[in-house]
């Protein structure tokens, strides 16, 4: 287990950039910050969650933590970061994760790169939002729900949980998704 618990943060963290190197424009700091903060938290979070359900009973635990907890965390984080925050992917496990608008071209540019090619970015959304987004790589304990081979338990919990489920079939490497986060500028 503990080869698979180090996949696990490995899985979840990435590297946090600094705010002073993501900045894209004065006006952006407080926003940008705000974002960073709240994308750190939720990573962070739902790891110690995901680590918790998976010591108490593996992946098929795991699926409710992402099913309920996320979603939940989500919110809570984003309200006391005074953010939207959340999780997206090119495939989905829910459809409520569907890439923002702004999402979806840093997502396409990720899929063709490399890893070391993607970066923690910024992204002015709007006039007077700015959004932070960081990729997710895929790691070995990934693997366990999302991997070629999901053990068929796993696979009809994920089933009944999630009937349109396209997240399934990655490789360790790949990219799964991204965490993002969108702040109001404050003037």
């Amino acid at each position: 287990m503990p080869t698979a618990r180090l996949a696990l943060v490995l899985a979840v963290t990435t590297t946090f950039a600094t705010t002073q190197e993501l900045r894209a424009d004065p006006a952006a700091d407080d926003a940008t910050e705000r974002a960073t903060q709240a994308v750190n938290e939720l990573k962070l979070t739902l790891k110690k969650e995901l680590e918790r359900a998976m010591a108490a009973g593996g992946p098929d635990n795991a699926i409710a933590v992402c099913r309920e907890r996320a979603p939940a965390l989500a919110r809570e984080i984003g309200q006391k970061h005074d953010v939207l925050v959340g999780r997206s992917s090119h495939k989905l496990r829910s459809s409520s994760n569907a890439p923002r608008a702004w999402l979806k071209p840093v997502l396409d540019e990720w899929l063709k790169a490399s890893t070391a090619q993607r970066k923690p970015r910024v992204v002015s959304v709007s006039k007077d939002v700015v959004g932070y987004v960081e990729p997710i790589v895929t790691q070995a304990l990934c693997l366990s729900c999302h991997g070629e081979q999901v053990p068929e338990s796993t696979r009809a919990k994920i089933r009944a949980a999630y009937p349109a489920d396209q997240a399934i079939g990655f490789k360790e490497g790949d990219l799964r998704g991204l965490v993002w986060a969108e702040a109001r500028r404050i003037p």
